[in-house]
């Protein structure tokens, strides 16, 4: 989903923030009385009502219940109008090819607004089957209906960014005179941002047989090892003390007050993802060989020249945030320092991050969390609160802890004509209060940018992270403005400030794919980020401080064009270094997105 995400299989990928567009306003969303969707493995969805209390008061401490209700995109894999979606799709886009190929070199600036209205439409349309199998395999990565649609929708998919690869091409064909005229007139100002982005891809773009060559060589390439990737992750079994856990119930447990709880279920963590170190390591090398050989045929200075385009920032920003963190890395130890003297520690371990300070940390039951961040946007602004309300009471909301679903969290976007949905474990820590509260602000911010067309909706990385970084410290502000105890600000303020050091890598993952969608940005800038924003739920171990640390250090030798990219030599533990899938373009424009950062604790 990815969203992250985000970035092929699936079809088109989803947009996830992790890392699509049309019009409404947020005030369009409301509760639905429709089925909760359960599995692709059932034929028919649960009918529960999406506004029944019983899908927002569930027993107990977990989010029991909270589940997604996808029946306003598909009733189920089977549903006949996913299969008339994909054919009216591609006849749309055939259509579009014998109206428009050859033709845009002459048009004018009302011809190629009427040419962008019809092929955002196309792309909205041909991008709903594959969202909506990413949702189902996200939550059942062993359901093999789901993963079947989802295979079957990437390569559907492919087939039609074959067939309108031209389109994007032709615009960046046009000299720059006579895009400078189009862009002036009035008639093309809805898209002069995405033009003026997409332009910016130009020195990178192939020819369209070659375009046409990539697209389906990432079918049998990164798609393919993205899909193995999911499945070998969620097919992991963790056990303690005879105990069947899921990922997020084994992470939850790095909360714990108990040390040596901490220690067990970080080492139970770790060695389920080492026994798998060769096909992970594989994985991971040939996702880093894939990226390097797209940068190289692209011409790209290095490896993260596509990211930097994409987001719409250049790469001396980068560099200076870089060196500003860099510079500030000893504030952290000190927090650190700090937290294992209130623990009575010499020295923190990692199992020890994210330790309660105090031996009585109260679990935070899914209501009261629920509550706690609806108040806090509420608090800010009315304005801010209603839509992820909506959201939670509409069902676009997965939040329960049950075996075989995608660890982690993220926010998915299809475009504006769609509500996001949010995935997450809840288990009732106040890191996963946080994690809630950052997906929506994700979620929100899709709800707010529904006015706009499906080829602007989705925004580049740094301000899609904004949002979702904003809505948790709205939640950290407001419970310090009203806890009163010294133990409950104590563990707002660390909660915030472990979070915000440790999540510095990679956060982008996705419920869709992991190739671009149709547009020339796309697969100009495959490997560049991704479409769904998403929260990493995975382990962090060697892999990430090594993969991270030579993602850096060939950045910093950027002067030295298309150089290889290191290969990963073992692999305990790549979940923290996971490859992420890009959901339709954080636009075609905005494939993976990948972040460096230096080693953190599992989340």
């Amino acid at each position: 989903m990815g969203a992250s995400g985000a970035e092929g299989k699936g079809g088109p990928p989803p947009r996830f923030f992790w890392w699509a567009r049309a019009v409404a306003s947020a005030a369009d969303l409301k509760p639905q009385r429709s089925p909760l969707f359960q599995s692709a493995a059932t034929a028919d969805p649960v009918t529960a009502p999406a506004n029944d209390p019983a899908m927002h008061a569930p027993a107990g401490l977990h989010a029991g219940g909270v589940r997604w209700d996808l029946r306003e995109l598909y009733t189920g894999a089977a549903d006949p109008a996913l299969e008339r979606d994909l054919a009216d799709a591609q006849a749309r886009a055939e259509r579009f090819t014998a109206a428009w190929r050859g033709r845009l070199a002459g048009v004018d600036a009302s011809g190629l607004c009427a040419a962008l209205v019809e092929y955002e439409a196309i792309q909205e349309l041909a991008q709903r089957p594959g969202f909506f199998a990413g949702l189902l395999t996200a939550v059942d990565t062993q359901d093999s209906v789901a993963l079947a649609l989802e295979q079957r929708t990437a390569e559907l998919h492919a087939e039609l960014r074959t067939l309108l690869v031209f389109f994007e091409l032709e615009i960046l064909a046009l000299d720059d005179a006579k895009m400078a005229a189009l862009l002036a007139d009035d008639a093309l100002a809805r898209y002069r941002h995405f033009l003026t982005q997409l332009r910016r891809f130009k020195p990178h773009a192939l020819s369209e047989p070659e375009e046409r060559a990539l697209t389906r060589k990432d079918l049998s390439g990164r798609t393919a090892f993205v899909q193995l990737y999911d499945e070998l992750s969620g097919s992991l079994q963790f056990r303690i003390d005879d105990e069947e856990l899921t990922e997020g119930e084994l992470l939850a447990l790095l909360h714990h007050p108990d040390g040596e709880r901490r220690r067990r279920a970080l080492r139970t963590l770790l060695e389920a993802y080492a026994a798998e170190r060769v096909p992970l390591t594989a994985i991971m090398n040939a996702l880093l060989l894939d990226h390097r050989v797209d940068c190289d045929m692209r011409g790209y200075p290095d490896v993260t020249s596509p990211t930097h385009l994409a987001n719409e920032i250049s790469p001396h920003v980068v560099d200076v945030m870089m060196d500003a963190v860099e510079r500030h890395v000893p504030v952290i130890q000190r927090f650190l320092r700090l937290k294992a003297r209130l623990l009575g520690r010499d020295r923190l371990g990692i199992a020890d991050v994210y330790a309660p300070i105090d031996a009585a940390s109260p679990a935070v039951p899914w209501e009261a969390g629920r509550a706690l961040v609806l108040e806090a946007f509420a608090r800010f602004d009315p304005r801010l609160a209603e839509p992820a309300r909506a959201l939670l009471d509409g069902g676009h909301v997965d939040a329960e802890v049950r075996q075989r679903k995608r660890s982690g969290a993220f926010c998915a976007a299809l475009g504006p004509r769609v509500a996001p949905y949010v995935l997450a474990t809840y288990t009732g820590t106040s890191r996963d209060v946080a994690t809630l509260a950052h997906e929506l602000g994700h979620a929100v911010h899709y709800e707010l940018a529904r006015r706009q067309t499906f080829l602007h909706y989705d925004p580049p990385l740094v301000l899609a992270e904004t949002a979702s970084v904003f809505g948790e410290m709205l939640v950290t502000d407001h419970l310090l403005a009203h806890a009163a105890d010294p133990t409950t600000r104590r563990g707002a303020t660390t909660v915030s400030t472990t979070t915000s050091s440790a999540t510095c890598g990679w956060r982008r993952s996705s419920a869709s794919s992991a190739t671009a969608s149709t547009s020339i940005p796309s697969t100009a800038r495959a490997g560049a980020t991704s479409r769904t924003s998403s929260t990493a739920g995975s382990t962090a171990t060697r892999t990430r401080s090594e993969s991270c640390s030579r993602w850096r250090s060939f950045s910093a030798t950027r002067t030295k064009a298309r150089r290889s990219c290191p290969r990963i030599s073992s692999c305990s533990a790549p979940a923290a270094a996971r490859p992420r899938r890009r959901s339709r373009r954080v636009s075609d424009s905005t494939s993976r997105r990948r972040s460096s950062g230096t080693a953190a604790a599992p989340r």
